[in-house]
C-alpha cells in the first residue's frame, strides 16, 4: 500500500465501511483536519513527527494551533 492508499483507508473509506457520513471535507460530513509541513502522501513519517504539525481543525475550527506557528 502506498502512503496516500493507506491515509485514505484509514480515514475517507471509514466512513463508508462503518456506514457512516465521516471524513470526507463536504457539507453534511464529519472530517477533522490535520495541517502539517510536508506531503504525507509521499512521506507517511510527516504524520508521526509532533514538530510538523501545525494545526487541527475539528468541527470547522481551529483545535489546535502550534504556538511556533504563532510566533
Amino acid at each position: 500500500m502506498t502512503p496516500a492508499e493507506a491515509i485514505c483507508t484509514a480515514t475517507r473509506n471509514m466512513g463508508p465501511a462503518a456506514r457512516l457520513d465521516i471524513g470526507q471535507v463536504r457539507a453534511g460530513y464529519l472530517a477533522d483536519l490535520l495541517i502539517v509541513d510536508g506531503d504525507p502522501a509521499a512521506d507517511v513519517t510527516v504524520l508521526q513527527r509532533p514538530e510538523l504539525r501545525r494545526a487541527v481543525m475539528k468541527g470547522g475550527g481551529f483545535a489546535y494551533v502550534n504556538p511556533g506557528v504563532l510566533s
